[in-house]
């Protein structure tokens, strides 16, 4: 890699893109809020999952609509009921089968963004209501078969749907609806509901700094190396200090501050290799990930050289084999000497079965008593090992890493 790296960011995974143009014009957002005014109690709430431009394959959202009175309202606690028996009327009643029909007939939901119409997506919502089942009452059939007295008739139904966003809808951040329209048997009539949402921009990490840039270690004491980052619609912010001999690498959660920039203090131990280093900003989100690669800095051997250090030491345990995407969790217990090495945060990695090297996973902190236990989740036949991270006072220490088969 080459050394004299210069000091803005270049993408090295995932196409990472500066997102522009967030929200609506004023106009446009009088416009939806003119056409979401009118509320119809035929659906009482609508909810629509996170949606964002992603930066490769298209991106399903999930959205659900809740319909009142799927099977009509009651008078006075009764319900229109048919004898659905399809062979000749048997000679009792009770042998007959009985149903409350829905009136819930077709669900349709127009999904755009706020001012385009005429590119609506159309979807037909899942989950109509069926034929409701009627226990013969207690006391016999009605002399009137036609209505009777049900209980738990359900008030309302969640009806399903999803649509798309595709990673060409860069233009289409901003404001966006949804109508939901529902058809009863009743002379066919429709009412319905609409809601408002965000669509957010891709993911992208826009910059990042390290201070100092030249880093002077100490004997016996870890010395701090400020990270800032500005990264855009991702979460599980992080970053990774490697030097470019490839000999050791720290990584450290970035955290959210109230400006909007992700921050953390680094702390160099004693023996961290001299020599130049660079650091890479990594995020997340849902199934995306993106990284993007920042300026050399120097790290300077100590003046009167390494510090004697504590021992620590760090146990996995972890199922012979796990379901496919199935959570499953990951326990064991850090040391430090012969103690627990108590609010410790320990970093987390994978390897997949066959392959040479370990990705990080992410972070597990202990608790007072150096217990550590996280839920994970994997596609693949692959190790897992959990890293002690050293510091100027404490040796760094890696756990035997422990197979789990998929199955």
């Amino acid at each position: 890699m080459n050394r004299r790296m210069r000091s803005f960011f270049a993408t090295v995974a995932g196409a990472a893109v500066l997102s522009t143009g967030f929200g609506a014009s004023t106009a446009a957002s009088a416009q939806a809020a003119l056409a979401c005014a009118l509320v119809d109690t035929d659906v009482t709430k609508i909810t629509v999952g996170e949606s964002y431009v992603p930066l490769k394959d298209d991106l399903k959202v999930d959205f659900s609509a809740i319909v009142t009175d799927p099977y009509g309202k009651s008078t006075d606690g009764k319900y229109p009921v048919e004898d659905t028996t399809k062979s000749s009327p048997p000679e009792k009643l009770t042998d007959r089968k009985w149903v409350v029909k829905p009136v819930v007939t077709a669900a349709v939901a127009e999904i755009f963004r706020v001012g385009e119409t005429a590119k609506s997506q159309t979807v037909d919502l899942t989950g109509l209501p069926g034929d409701l089942s009627v226990s013969q009452p207690p006391d016999g059939i009605p002399a009137d078969t036609t209505t009777w007295s049900v209980a738990n008739v359900p008030t309302g139904v969640e009806l399903k749907g999803s649509f798309l966003i595709k990673a060409t809808d860069k233009d289409k951040i901003g404001k966006w609806q949804i109508k939901v329209t529902v058809t009863r048997t009743a002379g066919g009539n429709t009412a319905g509901n609409c809601a408002e949402f965000d669509v957010t921009g891709q993911s992208s990490v826009a910059s990042g700094t390290v201070s100092p840039t030249q880093v002077q270690l100490k004997k016996g004491v870890d010395v701090p190396l400020k990270v800032v980052a500005e990264v855009k619609n991702a979460t599980n912010v992080s970053v990774e200090l490697r030097p470019h001999d490839g000999t050791m690498w720290i990584n450290v959660p970035l955290y959210k501050d109230g400006d909007g920039y992700y921050r953390n203090t680094a702390y160099l131990a004693d023996d961290t290799s001299p020599g130049n280093w660079y650091f890479i900003i990594k995020a997340t989100r849902n199934k995306e990930a993106i990284e993007a690669t920042g300026h050399s800095f120097t790290v300077i051997a100590p003046v009167d050289g390494i510090a004697t250090k504590t021992k620590s030491r760090v146990t996995i345990k972890a199922p012979a084999k796990a379901k496919l995407s199935k959570a499953f969790k990951l326990s064991g217990k850090a040391y430090r000497g012969t103690k627990g090495y108590g609010s410790k945060i320990l970093e987390l990695y994978f390897k997949k079965k066959g392959k040479k090297s370990f990705t990080f996973m992410g972070f597990v902190k202990t608790t007072s008593t150096g217990i550590w236990q996280k839920n994970v989740k994997q596609k693949y036949d692959g190790y897992w090992r959990v890293i002690v991270p050293g510091t100027s006072k404490t040796k760094k220490s890696y756990a035997t890493s422990k197979l789990v088969d998929i199955r």
